[in-house]
């Protein structure tokens, strides 16, 4: 069992402990601390290991994830918020991007599993497999700089699309023996990964807006 707190606890399906799972879980929605913004994620982790003996055992592992916002917009600029701006404080909360626009949506996905085995005193071997798909759906409308005015705020628009496959898997040979006073811990292996991405983005200008007093949906 990897990274995984201690608190999450495994349940036995048998009386005789062959079959063992866990599930764990997350929903939270809420806001972010810029007006118009929320955050929400949502996580699935079941795991189910199958153990027949003490030597050997295999867990498969899925994963979903899930997370929604409507984006942050950016940095506020320097004048009103490290610098005067004759027209006072800029709003730490205040929203320089688009409501109604932005968006930030990633699905992440995954299975895999996690062998182990035991061949005798000395020798063992593991194996840790994976397959990932993640999506990510992102637009939005970001800050530039303030105009000579010091209250208008040039703005520009970038969408990105982002897919992403991984495979992935470890193999693992390891011997342990004893050569007089000196324990010897020996480990051999092999591992291979392939990733493959694609990436779409965008990048052009957008409507300025007010940032004192900011009239979105231009």
């Amino acid at each position: 069992w990897v990274n995984v707190p201690e608190r999450f606890s495994v349940v036995e399906f048998d009386e005789q402990g062959h079959w063992l799972w866990r599930v764990v879980a997350l929903a939270r929605k809420g806001d972010s601390d810029i007006r118009h913004s929320t955050d929400d994620r949502y996580y699935f982790a079941p795991s189910l290991t199958w153990q027949p003996d003490d030597d050997t055992s295999l867990t498969l592992l899925p994963r979903y994830q899930r997370a929604i916002s409507d984006g942050v917009g950016g940095f506020l600029p320097e004048v009103g918020t490290l610098l005067p701006n004759p027209y006072g404080q800029i709003p730490r909360d205040v929203n320089p991007g688009e409501p109604g626009y932005d968006h930030y949506l990633k699905t992440d996905e995954s299975f895999g599993y996690a062998f182990r085995h035991r061949f005798d005193d000395v020798w063992s071997f593991r194996q840790d497999l994976r397959l990932q798909n993640d999506k990510v759906d992102h637009r939005g409308i970001f800050a530039l700089d303030l105009e000579p005015d010091d209250y208008t705020l040039d703005r520009y628009n970038y969408p990105l699309v982002d897919h992403n496959n991984v495979f992935a898997v470890d193999n693992q040979l390891e011997a342990k023996f004893d050569q007089g006073n000196v324990q010897q811990n020996v480990l051999m292996g092999v591992d291979y990964q392939h990733n493959h991405e694609d990436y779409k983005s965008g990048y052009c200008s957008a409507p300025c807006i007010n940032i004192f007093a900011p009239v979105y949906g231009q």
